[in-house]
């Protein structure tokens, strides 16, 4: 694996380049988005958490974060949730301006917003899912693009893994056998996990798939 110190995430941290930006939007992009809309905001909201997210880690995310403390990707989500409860404000403030005087406003019912961000550890931890499985469905998207895997290889593994089907039911779909199906399960599995582990080290695509 190559050495962390060359990651995009220390890049960043010493000043990074227009393209080490790119490549950072561009991996985490429907991640986050997908985090945000966890959380049932609509389009414009999810976008304005993407926004915003990217703009806390521009100015200040990046020089806190610290490797020794826990998951980049963690981090990463942490600073989505504040984002995903400024715009939850933003919506029962919106919404109180706009009720109707004919209405009379529940008292619990303004903050169920708050309920949902403030409950526990389960709404936040299947928000965080949501981003992470999205961020899987890029890792695999990009092992084909960069001809790792061929697309039906990957396709065998979905269909097992993340669609949770039986594999002798994939095996007569694909017309191959069982065997195979479980092969490709191995491999790509393997060589996902570790992409996914160099991304929460802050290692950058290239230096993922290469892992």
């Amino acid at each position: 694996m190559i050495l962390t110190q060359h990651s995009l995430v220390r890049r960043i941290q010493s000043g990074g380049s227009e393209d080490d930006w790119s490549s950072f939007y561009c991996l985490y992009e429907r991640p986050i988005l997908a985090f945000a809309a966890s959380y049932s905001l609509d389009e414009i909201e999810c976008a304005d958490v993407l926004q915003e997210t990217m703009i806390k880690m521009l100015r200040v995310g990046f020089a806190r974060f610290d490797p020794a403390k826990g998951r980049f990707t963690g981090f990463l989500f942490h600073i989505a949730r504040c984002c995903v409860v400024d715009a939850l404000r933003r919506r029962a403030r919106r919404d109180r301006r706009h009720i109707s005087i004919d209405v009379t406003l529940d008292p619990g019912e303004g903050s169920a917003g708050y309920q949902l961000v403030d409950a526990a550890d389960g709404p936040a931890d299947l928000a965080q899912r949501a981003g992470e499985l999205a961020l899987v469905f890029r890792a695999l998207d990009l092992l084909i693009e960069k001809h790792c895997f061929r697309p039906r290889t990957v396709s065998l593994f979905k269909a097992v893994t993340i669609e949770q089907r039986n594999p002798q039911d994939v095996a007569d779909e694909f017309e191959t056998s069982v065997g195979n199906v479980y092969e490709a399960k191995r491999a790509v599995l393997a060589r996902l996990r570790r992409v996914l582990r160099a991304l929460d080290e802050g290692e950058d695509l290239e230096e993922a798939l290469a892992a």
